[in-house]
């Protein structure tokens, strides 16, 4: 048989992915939600909760088993620096079950004085601060924040905090329409027939789409404000080193940690073991893949092994840790992490804690400063990296500069593409995607020509060449040093375990940067390159 129709014939199979499925449905997707009250003695706390157990949502007993289990809870959702906004937010991860559940908090103030039950004894300040709580079992996405922030406005506008009703009402609405949830990657070849913002009742299934947990995500802010960094901490997430974000802008601090995650292709989809080092069940459950097919999107990154296992047995995330979570860092089993925080403590501590720093200040601009003096020659960019690195940023700032009115040309390499998506969020994700993609395909095909017999070897080169000298993969372009260290990473041994070893065959081999000086860059992709496109 041709090898060219062989191949085809196998990329045409499907397979049952151990990952889970696209379109899979999600029971009870809305856990809990809560509300938290900053005691002037007792420090924050729950003091009303509300979940499907059944009980009272002021039951002692029951506020004390989430106490118990989730000690840290109040504190995150009621984050230093919280005061200084009239309304911020706050994310984290809890561990349940030996999975991840996500909480978002809304949090406000208002003057004590202003309040109907104003003299209450538990108000001893002229302010009082509490959050409202939302507990999903994803990362929130933008529709759900506002309608927290909507009802945390209604439920402070009241002036009368014994008031909870309104709160009861929303975990009410979402919990009924958020019961039956289906999550579907974004494929443009496929027709999706449901709509992820219609709302059919109560009961009915609701379609949440991959593109909905990138809404507001600003991927053009973080690219203008770390440019070449931006690759180099990439680069250092993928080593798997310890990364703090610190911000005292929260809400730049979470969409900058989110906005970064989101370059992995389905990472927000996968975090299911990101919230304690000792999960892993994401690695333990996937087994190696034999087959594909070429029209899923979602079979596509499967088999090429993305999302990577970034927060695999050893590393987790926590957008937002707090002092009190201090311990987790030192932990024996506590390898490398991703946390965001506002506390200048860990900021005085960050050369014991962390090998990376990404400062975010208050209007979102960032800066990184690597501790880790050991690191730096294997995050040196390499030439084929700076030129990739910097056609994205040179694109965004065109894209910014019509944004703001201003003039430029909409190609550059000529390298056309429309003006709605060049520069865009899309375009920065879908780049990122072609250089990790690239990157990995790079890894198979050296590690087949180290192994590799002469006959295979011959295979390769043009009929009657024996010079295997001109066999040469890009692993030079990503900066060797680099690939030494990635080689010895967790994610990067499951991926080599779980993917198969020709997968150069089905992507190219080749570093992004490559493509960008082609005329038409769709012209050089390899086609199952191609059907990754969004």
């Amino acid at each position: 048989m041709d090898p060219s129709q062989e191949q085809r014939e196998w990329q045409e199979q499907s397979f049952a992915s151990p990952q889970p499925q696209n379109g899979t449905i999600i029971e009870d997707f809305v856990f809990a939600v809560g509300i938290i009250n900053f005691h002037h003695i007792r420090g924050p706390e729950i003091e009303y909760w509300l979940d499907t157990e059944g009980k009272s949502p002021l039951d002692p007993e029951k506020i004390a088993s989430i106490n118990e289990r989730w000690p840290y809870l109040s504190f995150e959702a009621l984050p230093d620096g919280a005061h200084m906004f009239t309304e911020c937010f706050s994310e984290f991860s809890l561990v349940f079950d030996q999975s991840s559940l996500f909480g978002c908090a809304c949090v406000r103030q208002v003057d004590r004085a202003d309040l109907i039950n104003n003299e209450d004894r538990e108000y001893t300040r002229s302010t009082v601060q509490k959050a409202v709580v939302l507990i999903t079992r994803y990362p929130i996405t933008i529709q759900l924040r506002e309608q927290l922030s909507i009802i945390t406005m209604t439920f402070f506008e009241q002036m009368d905090f014994r008031d909870r009703e309104i709160v009861q009402l929303f975990y009410d609405n979402i919990r009924a329409r958020y019961r039956h949830v289906k999550i579907l990657n974004d494929d443009p070849f496929e027709t999706l027939t449901e709509n992820s913002s219609s709302e059919n009742g109560d009961g009915a299934l609701k379609i949440i789409k991959e593109s909905d947990f990138y809404v507001g995500l600003d991927l053009k802010h973080l690219v203008l404000g770390l440019k070449r960094n931006l690759l180099i901490l990439l680069k250092a997430l993928l080593l798997e080193k310890r990364i703090m974000f610190y911000s005292k802008n929260l809400m730049k601090l979470f969409n900058s940690q989110m906005s970064f995650l989101s370059l992995i292709p389905n990472l927000l989809l996968n975090l299911q073991d990101c919230s304690d080092p000792s999960l892993n069940s994401l690695s333990q459950n996937r087994t190696k893949l034999t087959s594909l097919k070429t029209s899923d999107r979602t079979s596509m990154l499967n088999f090429i092994g993305l999302p990577l296992k970034l927060f695999d047995k050893g590393g987790f995330f926590q957008p937002y840790l707090t002092l009190q979570q201090n311990e987790v860092l030192t932990q024996k089993n506590t390898l490398w992490y991703l946390i965001g925080t506002s506390n200048d403590l860990f900021l005085n501590q960050r050369h014991k804690i962390a090998d990376i720093v990404v400062h975010v200040d208050h209007l979102g601009e960032s800066s990184i400063e690597i501790l880790n003096e050991d690191l730096k020659p294997s995050l040196s960019l390499t030439n084929a990296d700076k030129k990739f690195i910097d056609f994205i940023v040179h694109q965004v700032k065109l894209a910014h500069l019509e944004n703001e009115g201003g003039s430029g040309s909409n190609t550059i390499n000529n390298f056309n593409l429309s003006k709605s998506f060049n520069g865009g969020n899309e375009f920065i994700r879908n780049n990122l995607e072609d250089y990790l993609i690239g990157l990995l395909s790079t890894l198979k095909y050296e590690k087949f020509l180290e192994n590799a017999t002469p006959t295979q070897l011959n295979s390769l080169i043009p009929m009657g060449n024996t010079n295997h000298t001109q066999l040469h993969s890009d692993v030079k372009h990503y900066n060797e040093l680099f690939i030494s260290e990635y080689r010895k990473s967790n994610n990067y041994q499951i991926f080599d375990d779980s993917t198969d070893d020709e997968l150069f065959n089905f992507f190219e081999p080749t570093h992004a940067a490559n493509l960008i000086a082609s005329p038409n860059i769709w012209d050089k992709m390899a086609k199952p390159f191609q059907k990754l496109r969004r």
